[in-house]
């Protein structure tokens, strides 16, 4: 069964699909990745952020400052930063 990072779905999608109203983590084989909030103080989780935004994370680190670690709201923020001017 593939996973629904492999497959490039959204959080929010994901979400959809499940018909989820809670929170929901994603597990691999030897970590849980709160779908919905960021946390920076994880080395392996800010990697898989950074996988999944396609940004460093400097970058990612720079928008959680700016607007907080709601997933949602960073994806949506450094969309809008790589975004060509």
């Amino acid at each position: 069964m593939s996973s629904p990072i492999a497959a490039g779905m959204t959080p929010a999608a994901f979400f959809m699909q499940a018909g989820a109203s809670q929170p929901m983590t994603v597990q691999t084989k030897d970590h849980a990745v709160d779908r919905l909030k960021i946390d920076v103080r994880d080395a392996w989780e800010l990697r898989w952020w950074c996988r999944q935004f396609g940004c460093s994370e400097a970058q990612l680190k720079a928008a959680i400052d700016t607007i907080g670690a709601i997933a949602g709201n960073v994806r949506k923020y450094l969309a809008r930063e790589q975004a060509p001017q």
